[in-house]
């Protein structure tokens, strides 16, 4: 049997049907429970990767990408005829979701990778609104729902959770919440898909406590491609819109001819390349509800990342006004935007402008720092330019390369540490927190290096400032840097 789909009658079509579930006919026409599975060329799609169905064929053979793709069919169309006997009106996105889990739990896992990356090509397709962006890019609709149900697996009781979505007889989000609140979790739809989207872009086990990642599929090595991103760079960023940024292109390079974002898609801009500090301003839709999530990110020695996630508190009807500060360099920062509830189409207006920033001056351990000299503490002395008071700075935002706080188990006084007539702060830093940093972060190849230590904070007042100290870093005879 070959489905008269659209590939049918148009080879160039990109996709074609390998199999369905149809009630109305099981009803209509069977009087029994029927699934259907497309055979067009099935010696190319039966078994795995390899299998050779007649001897004197070897150009038969199964290939990678089509590797028990019809068992894997079977699973999922058995999966929508069981779904209908349980709960018959569940949306769409559910249901398939479901379908693509099952080819999982049936250990075809590997099937699933083409509806999972022509969504992270796309993700700004909604997950809940089927056919968002049209039958050209509807893999990535699947991708979504099976990304989604498998996340919910992964972090909220399994299979059996999934299982009780299905046989609840809720259909929608509301069965979902229900299955939540039955399993005992204190979250909803919203605070799950929250979380969810930021696992798809950074799939990283910190932090979070892997609240952040997947622990059944791996998104950070291929078959997963990249996430979609939109970059810009430098300061200052004028008003820019979502649609600023054109339509929306599937991943073989179609034009779905959308450029807005239904609820609960995604829209991940990167900001990059800031020499100063920049105030970030969004202002979305009034009327809606709109979850915008700041991650930023410290790339490490080892180019490992480390992000650092919060959201910016816009889940109000009114969307005005919102703002908040960020040191980048030599960092980025990625906000994820997407609309909750019944969002419809929707636009958002996001913008950077500099801050002007104080440049104080900072001395660290008389500009030397030997990790072999023992202590607690790494003491470093602020110093404001004129007219500003040391005792108006918020010694609570006070950072070293933004990721260091003071250690308030020591004290922090004023004085004049230099005696050149400025008063100044001293506050001080965990010595261990401090040689980790330097360790993880900075290359260091002869027995001393060069390095330099950032400091950031702010006044009582909100005005940012800022400094950094050139400090040496004593190593041993064996480059290797040690708490000595």
């Amino acid at each position: 049997m070959n489905y008269r789909d659209e590939n049918y009658y148009n080879p160039a079509y990109p996709y074609y049907v390998a199999g369905f579930y149809s009630s109305s006919y099981t009803i209509t026409y069977y009087d029994r429970n029927m699934v259907h599975l497309d055979c067009w060329q099935w010696w190319r799609r039966l078994g795995p990767a390899g299998k050779q169905w007649f001897s004197d064929r070897p150009d038969l053979a199964v290939s990678e990408d089509r590797a028990n793709l019809y068992e894997a069919t079977l699973a999922h169309e058995y999966q929508h005829l069981i779904h209908r006997d349980y709960n018959r009106n569940n949306p769409t996105w559910i249901n398939e979701g479901c379908s693509d889990y099952a080819e999982m739990l049936c250990g075809w896992s590997h099937t699933i990778w083409g509806h999972v990356n022509a969504f992270l090509a796309t993700p700004d397709n909604s997950l809940t609104v089927w056919n968002d962006q049209g039958s050209i890019n509807n893999l990535a609709d699947y991708g979504a729902a099976a990304l989604f149900i498998v996340y919910l697996s992964d972090h909220y009781g399994g299979a059996e959770l999934i299982r009780s979505i299905v046989t609840s007889g809720i259909p929608g989000i509301p069965g979902i919440n229900a299955a939540l609140q039955r399993f005992g979790y204190n979250v909803t739809f919203d605070d799950v898909f929250r979380d969810w989207r930021i696992a798809n872009l950074i799939h990283s086990d910190t932090p979070g406590e892997g609240k952040y990642n997947y622990k059944s599929i791996d998104l950070g090595k291929p078959p997963a491609r990249p996430i979609k991103t939109y970059c810009v760079h430098g300061l200052p960023v004028p008003p820019t819109k979502g649609t600023d940024f054109g339509n929306t292109i599937t991943e073989l390079g179609y034009d779905t001819d959308v450029s807005k974002i239904r609820e609960y898609g995604t829209d991940y801009i990167v900001l990059r390349g800031w020499p100063e500090m920049g105030l970030i301003t969004f202002d979305g839709e009034d009327g809606k509800n709109a979850i915008v999530t700041v991650i930023e990110a410290y790339v490490e020695k080892k180019g490992e990342i480390k992000y650092v996630v919060s959201d910016i508190e816009l889940s109000k009807p009114v969307l005005t006004g919102a703002q908040r500060t960020f040191t980048l360099e030599p960092n980025y920062v990625i906000l994820a935007i997407s609309y909750t509830g019944a969002a419809g189409w929707s636009d958002y207006t996001f913008a950077v402008e500099v801050v002007p920033t104080l440049k104080a001056t900072v001395v660290v351990n008389s500009n030397s720092l030997n990790l072999k000299s023992g202590g607690n503490w790494v003491t470093a002395y602020i110093e404001l330019p004129k007219g500003y008071d040391v005792s108006n700075i918020n010694v609570s935002t006070i950072l070293v390369n933004f990721t260091i706080p003071v250690d308030f188990s020591a004290p922090s006084t004023m004085g004049d540490f230099d005696r050149d007539g400025t008063p100044d702060l001293m506050v001080k830093f965990n010595r261990a927190e401090i040689a980790s940093f330097i360790f993880n972060n900075i290359n260091i190849e002869d027995k001393s290096t060069i390095t330099t230590l950032r400091i950031t904070g702010y006044l009582t007042n909100g005005t940012p400032f800022q400094s950094a100290a050139t400090i040496k870093i004593v190593l041993n005879t064996q480059s290797k840097l040690t708490p000595t």
